[in-house]
């Protein structure tokens, strides 16, 4: 098939794409080079192009069509020629196949051993962070990031929380509530979960044998999550005579007058005077489903460490070099975006950040060494919005995060968070309740009217400092009540620095997974669903930067390998001409 990579195509519009695409997509060619980055699209159905034959051909070098695994071969091979650390970040809409992506990735890369360990490690990943949505029955509501040198292990961050107490119409809880459910012949109907049905029954029988093969304690994790809904079967107002205060006491073990207290009174310090008044039920609510949700994120954070824990312990790797894998959320943009839709869209900024200054700017230091015309590239990239003046806006002194964790720490309103985003960052402001952010791919309306609430999580820590396993989780990831450093942009914040100082340090390479249709059906290529994608994921823009980075590159001997002949024309030059003047007479002599 043709048209490996969209960059050589010498119509660039948006039409010639997608026909392109369509044509490769409905030839089984899922995988089309984009200039600096490789196109993955969902073939929602099986393939014959991942068994060990077509492993060999890459691991041999033979280097054929456009694939995944050509992509991780250039990796392994870069790591080893280079002698440094590499990185591959997968990004793309729920649905489009990222982390599926990634696990094929893995099988390339680690022992057959190895693999099977993963199997398992993901299907408790999954339960614990995955999600049935509107759009995708098994959404992963979580960024990780997979390191693999001496061992493999999980980083994990922006787990969605509030998924927990809340889910809007169309969406479910977080998986392993369902399976402990059926598992325990249980149905609920509370404030977190309403669930009647047996579905699942199987699943809990496979998990509990997942959990027991990577040596975690299942029996106090399901005690935990069951604790967990018991808490959105509490009634606020007769909290003390409330069904299910018992039993979360128990279940955590938690003094009972020091939980009602937390719940039911705000305490505060005037002067030299304690004032003690009464939560009003949605206080009370706030500081419930705080809880719920830091105890979820533990648990989660804890059966990670464990995970972690054990495939260190199962290593059968011996590799120099890291090769990193990130699984990262795409660009959202729903009827309704709230704090999670900024949080992953601002981590978009600086993904989209970091490839225009990789790919384009350090590419254009090559050419200028290489005495290569570089006027083209200078008008692209000042064209471009380079987004440093967005990450700014969010990240500087007094920028979107500071303004959102101040007004979190006043205990403010949203009211209060819309008039100082529009008098300090100039932001536009629309109904009294929503900013508009002008993304890299376009403008998007955020509703802040549960940004504040949403970015605080103000559970009293010390009630839960008994709980085994619990409690020795660090805190660096968690919310303290009026602790403004440590609130949830706040905390991301740091998580980003901390992704960013590792990547930087890497080589990068990027795939883009991309959904071809809303049906889940196989090989049925949808031109507006996949259209949208590239402009919203920046695809467009950066097939048009990449077609000036002059994109087909080559290593001399790898040249006159393949133009055998140019090494015969280089007999008959003078030997006093240089590298430079060499290239350039045997492209003139090409041309």
């Amino acid at each position: 098939m043709n048209n490996e990579d969209l960059c050589q195509l010498e119509n660039l519009d948006d039409q010639t794409l997608l026909n392109t695409l369509q044509e490769r997509y409905e030839s089984a060619e899922i995988y089309t080079n984009c200039g600096l980055l490789l196109l993955s699209i969902n073939p929602y159905c099986h393939l014959d192009i991942y068994d060990n034959n077509i492993k060999e051909m890459y691991k041999r070098s033979d280097m054929p069509k456009t694939h995944v695994y050509k992509m991780v071969e250039e990796c392994i091979q870069g790591m080893n020629a280079a002698q440094k650390d590499y990185s591959i970040i997968i990004s793309g809409e729920s649905g489009s196949g990222k982390t599926e992506c990634a696990k094929i990735i893995l099988d390339y890369y680690c022992l057959k051993e190895e693999f099977e360990i993963l199997k398992r490690v993901d299907f408790v990943i999954e339960a614990l962070g995955n999600a049935k949505t509107a759009h995708n029955n098994n959404s992963s509501r979580f960024g990780k990031l997979i390191k693999i040198k001496e061992s493999i292990q999980f980083e994990t961050f922006l787990l969605e929380k509030s998924r927990v107490t809340h889910q809007v119409d169309g969406d479910q809880n977080f998986h392993i509530f369902y399976y402990i459910l059926d598992g325990n012949n249980l149905s609920v109907n509370n404030d977190f979960i309403k669930y009647e049905g047996r579905l699942y029954t199987k699943h809990y029988e496979e998990i509990k044998m997942a959990f027991v093969s990577l040596d975690i304690d299942f029996e106090q994790i399901e005690k935990y999550l069951l604790g967990i809904l018991e808490l959105g079967n509490i009634t606020l107002a007769n909290i003390n005579t409330s069904q299910g205060v018992d039993e979360v006491c128990t279940v955590f073990n938690m003094e009972k007058n020091a939980f009602v207290e937390y719940i039911s009174y705000k305490i505060r310090k005037i002067g030299p005077d304690i004032i003690k008044s009464e939560n009003t039920h949605e206080e009370a609510k706030i500081l419930r489903d705080s809880l719920a949700r830091i105890i979820y994120a533990r648990v989660f954070d804890f059966i990670i460490g464990q995970i972690n824990k054990k495939l260190e312990a199962c290593a059968k790797i011996s590799n120099n070099f890291t090769l990193n894998i990130l699984d990262i959320f795409g660009f959202e943009d729903f009827k309704i975006n709230g704090l999670e839709q900024f949080c992953i869209n601002w981590c978009n900024e600086k993904i989209y950040d970091e490839f225009i200054k990789r790919s384009f700017e350090h590419q254009k230091n090559i050419f200028i060494q290489e005495e290569i015309n570089v006027k083209n590239i200078d008008l692209d990239i000042d064209s471009l919005e380079m987004n440093k003046s967005n990450i700014d806006l969010i990240e500087r002194k007094c920028g979107l995060v500071d303004l959102i964790a101040e007004e979190s720490f006043l205990n403010g309103k949203f009211e209060n968070l819309c008039n100082k985003l529009e008098s300090f960052l100039k932001l536009k402001i629309k109904f009294g309740d929503t900013f508009e952010f002008n993304h890299f791919v376009g403008k998007v309306d955020y509703n802040t009217r549960e940004f504040v609430d949403r970015n605080k999580e103000k559970a009293n820590l010390l009630l839960i400092a008994n709980a085994e396993n619990l409690s020795n989780v660090s805190d660096t990831k968690y919310t303290k009540a009026l602790d403004p450093l440590k609130n949830i942009v706040g905390a991301f914040k740091q998580s980003l620095n901390k992704l960013f100082t590792i990547l930087n340090s890497t080589e990068i390479k990027y795939i883009k997974c991309i959904k071809p249709n809303l049906n889940k059906q196989g090989l049925l290529f949808d031109k507006n669903v996949v259209g949208k994608q590239l402009r919203v994921n920046g695809i467009l823009q950066t097939i048009q930067l990449s077609k000036h980075l002059y994109p087909c590159s080559m290593f001399k001997d790898e040249f006159f390998e393949k133009y055998p002949w140019s090494f015969e024309f280089l007999l008959h030059l003078d030997s006093s001409i240089s590298e430079l003047g060499i290239s350039q007479k045997v492209c003139e002599k090409m041309i």
